[in-house]
């Protein structure tokens, strides 16, 4: 864990003007790059995972570039480490919202409903049915389905604003900017108290798993390394004066850099090989019956690096648990059985609960002396809230909650669903935020939408689904899922989260008081709703002003899966088979068997790894198996382990300590060369020259 110098220089306090104004530039970068970036040059995300790699190219940049020569000539100008902690935070908390984590399926959600709604019957049959509030929506001049997704504010969502020259001037008056302000204020009240919830959860959480339980939480680690103070008479910090770490960094950056050159001309640039593809070899029974993603991989330097920094046993349980699963499917098939789609994601909501439930009893000490002073007041003994008072924390998340609850409400769904749906979301993001905060794991995805409790009852008792909850509850469960849980590597409470242990004054400041607590929370609330505005008009800016994207591969529509897929498969498809009195998501097998499975396998795994600390499979490992994220990263996620354990065995933990600075230099070599390829398209697109868009990460 890292211990930096004092991060006040004579008294200067880390929240202040210029902090907070460079946090405000970091989030308009982050924000109103991203949209553009993301969709219509096709680049890898500005954000992509809770590491972010708009914010560790933004920042490498402010402290080399300026803040360096700063500590070189003019110390007392240099922002020091609590200062940057604060715009760091800042910054990363609105990294939340321009893509993955809301706006990537807001907007097109909106839209997009009305779009089928104009092709497919059904579909329009669904929306009549619904009869959803109009406040929800941008203003139509029509109100039947079919002849909304006729209207322009829909169809030049989808293939933009015809006749308009390519300015920006003209495209941003282009945008009906209008017909969209109240959905704007609408959405911005439902992200308010999903804000305020998601806050008053970390503060709640923070205690228990920064003070009692100290876990590592390696994503802040490596932002630390980043913003740490320089000891006195250097212009750079401890990581930037490391041999070990320029030497791995430099290694990266031109292996990548090098394969990124060969895809421009193959013929004069060398590739070189960081993918396997043995389809070939394991083209035959039993290999055939696993998943693609165990034949086809191609490693990352980032993946490997912050893996260096995850217990031994997690991140050996990460990949292990996933190589099992390939196994188990070998099995399966050879005998002429499947592990359904479905089964897996009521194995993984049997586990997810199993694990909820394991947090929320190891915390239990903590859990009761927070309501204590919700209904007594605080007595002499009693925890102390390092931000704001425990009994102000407790009823602010009530009180939120609440708002959540009755926004859904106000939108159709009953008040059994929108609590049903709302203790749903709450429990994926406790355990969302523990797996980041305890592995570090970037690509953290829990397959498991809101309403599957609803699928897994109405799927097994007389009456079906349909007798268990209402059309707009289920229509709503799976909106929510898909703004907010089908895709997770950019959710709002990890970033908040990993906010606050930068903050914490043991790992920043060196202090032993917090500077201006309450302001802090604040300040990360108003980032936030700032975030909220920013990329909301970007994305609307770049939807309505490109078709698709502008590299060699033109994708159509812009942004496919957010724009269009993702309404139909995850909200809209499902919603139908409900309404037409089907099973919204076809399934083999009892799903009531299928969850207790899941949860049979996570409580073993929970109760080893609780009682035995040298058991090695930890049933994270168990529940992210199913995921995207371990599909694509579960061979970095060995070779990572593998060298850790190497270190370890060879040199100790000294060898470890001092192996640090190299891993951290396989992060960042990797994260400036995508930042490089993203400036090359940036020139490109605007001088005019075709580019292909170089995508290094997942």
């Amino acid at each position: 864990m890292i211990t930096p110098s004092s991060s006040t220089f004579e008294g200067r306090p880390p929240l202040n003007a210029r902090s907070t104004l460079l946090g405000a530039l970091g989030i308009t970068f982050i924000c109103g790059l991203t949209p553009y970036n993301n969709y219509v040059l096709n680049n890898v995300d500005l954000v992509s995972n809770p590491l972010s790699v708009g914010l560790i190219l933004f920042f490498s940049l402010f402290i080399l570039l300026i803040n360096a020569p700063l500590w070189r000539w003019r110390p007392r100008w240099a922002f020091t480490d609590g200062e940057l902690a604060v715009a760091l935070s800042m910054t990363l908390v609105s990294s939340a919202l321009p893509s993955v984590g809301f706006m990537r399926a807001l907007p097109g959600h909106l839209v997009a409903f009305w779009g089928f709604s104009a092709i497919n019957p059904e579909r329009a049959e669904l929306m009549r049915r619904l009869r959803l509030p109009n406040w929800i929506f941008p203003t139509f001049a029509s109100t039947d389905p079919a002849a909304r997704g006729n209207e322009a504010i829909v169809q030049n969502f989808l293939n933009r604003v015809p006749g308009v020259h390519d300015s920006f001037s003209s495209r941003w008056t282009a945008v009906p900017w209008a017909a969209w302000v109240t959905p704007a204020v609408t959405w911005g009240i439902f992200f308010a108290f999903l804000v305020g919830a998601v806050i008053m959860l970390t503060l709640l959480l923070r205690r228990q798993w920064l003070e009692n339980e100290r876990l590592p939480f390696p994503v802040a680690d490596v932002f630390l390394s980043l913003i740490n103070k320089p000891e006195p008479g250097n212009a750079l910090n401890p990581l930037f004066r490391s041999r070990s770490f320029w030497t791995a960094a430099a290694a990266v950056f031109v292996a990548q850099s090098l394969n990124a050159l060969h895809i421009y001309a193959p013929a004069a640039w060398p590739e070189i090989p960081l993918k396997f593809d043995l389809r070939s070899l394991l083209a035959n029974p039993p290999w055939s019956f696993a998943e693609t993603n165990f034949s086809v991989q191609t490693i990352s330097f980032t993946i490997i690096g912050i893996t260096y920094f995850i217990q031994s046993r997690i991140a050996f349980s990460l990949w292990f648990c996933y190589v099992a699963l390939q196994i188990a499917l070998m099995i399966n098939g050879s005998s002429g059985q499947e592990i359904t789609p479905e089964s897996r994601t009521n194995q993984a909501f049997g586990a997810l609960m199993i694990i909820g439930l394991s947090i929320l009893w190891v915390g239990r000490g903590h859990w009761v002396a927070v309501a204590r002073q919700m209904f007594r007041g605080r007595r002499a003994g009693d925890p102390v809230g390092a931000y704001l008072p425990y009994a102000a924390v407790g009823w602010g998340f009530v009180a939120f909650l609440t708002g959540l609850v009755a926004w859904l409400v106000m939108a159709g769904a009953s008040l059994a669903g929108a609590v049903v749906l709302i203790g749903m979301l709450l429990l994926i993001y406790i355990v969302m935020i523990r797996i980041v905060a305890e592995t570090g794991m970037l690509y953290v995805l829990i397959p498991v939408p809101l309403t599957q409790p609803i699928q897994v009852v109405g799927g097994t008792v007389a009456g079906g689904i349909q007798s268990r909850t209402t059309l707009g509850s289920f229509f709503w469960g799976r909106f929510m899922s898909a703004a907010l849980t089908a895709d997770m590597r950019e959710a709002l409470p990890q970033y908040v989260m990993n906010a606050l242990a930068i903050y914490e004054p043991n790992r920043t400041t060196g202090d032993v008081k917090r500077t201006r607590p309450a302001a802090y929370i604040a300040c990360l609330a108003i980032s936030l709703l700032t975030a909220y505005v920013v990329s909301g008009a970007s994305s609307l800016y770049v939807h309505y002003s490109y078709t698709s994207s502008i590299d060699q591969a033109a994708v159509t529509p812009l942004e496919p899966w957010g724009t269009w897929q993702m309404p139909s498969a995850v909200t809209l498809d499902p919603s139908v088979r409900f309404a037409q009195g089907r099973r919204p998501v076809e399934s083999i097998g009892n799903p009531i068997a299928q969850v207790s499975v899941g949860a049979g396998i996570a409580s073993v795994l929970s109760i080893l790894s609780l009682r035995y600390a040298a058991w090695p499979i930890h049933p994270f490992g168990y529940l992210l198996a199913f995921n995207w994220g371990i599909q694509q990263t579960w061979s970095s996620l060995m070779l990572g382990w593998l060298c850790k354990s190497l270190v370890l065995r060879l040199g100790g933990a000294t060898l470890y300590r001092k192996s640090r600075s190299a891993f951290l230099g396989l992060i960042f070599g990797e994260m400036w060369a995508i930042g490089v390829w993203i400036a090359v398209a940036f020139i490109f697109s605007y001088t005019g020259t075709d580019f292909h868009a170089i995508h290094i990460l997942p």
